[in-house]
């Protein structure tokens, strides 16, 4: 289950009653998610556990062959994120300060952690 104040349009979720399918959220009600003009409750709907394929289904490049992958580049500011079943997510800023993120264990959580990041929204090849 997903209380739905975690969730932003756009966030990829499972359904329960059919474990292995997931759905897009392409609105949010005050009970419940829509995607394709069916509503679904927060206990019909659960998070995709973070994984290899799921990470690497976001686009992101692998930048070394322990879980590090580049998330966003630019002239001043390189950030990485690190990522383990274990310790969940890790970002780590110019290669030096790192901030420990041990909650962020779903998809949709690094959905919007990388829109908190960036202000972009994350590709997700599904």
């Amino acid at each position: 289950m997903i209380h739905l104040e975690e969730l932003m349009i756009g966030n990829w979720v499972g359904l329960q009653e059919d474990p292995g399918d997931i759905i897009l959220v392409e609105c949010i009600g005050s009970e419940s998610i829509q995607y394709s003009y069916e509503w679904f409750d927060e206990d019909s709907i659960y998070g995709i556990k973070l994984s290899r394929n799921v990470v690497e289904a976001c686009e992101f490049k692998p930048y070394t062959r322990d879980y590090k992958y580049r998330i966003y580049s630019d002239y001043m500011c390189n950030i990485y994120i690190e990522w383990s079943s274990d310790d969940g997510i890790k970002i780590i800023h110019n290669g030096s300060y790192t901030q420990q993120y041990p909650h962020i264990q779903h998809l949709h959580q690094l959905q919007n952690l990388y829109f908190s990041l960036t202000g972009k929204r994350l590709k997700v090849n599904y």
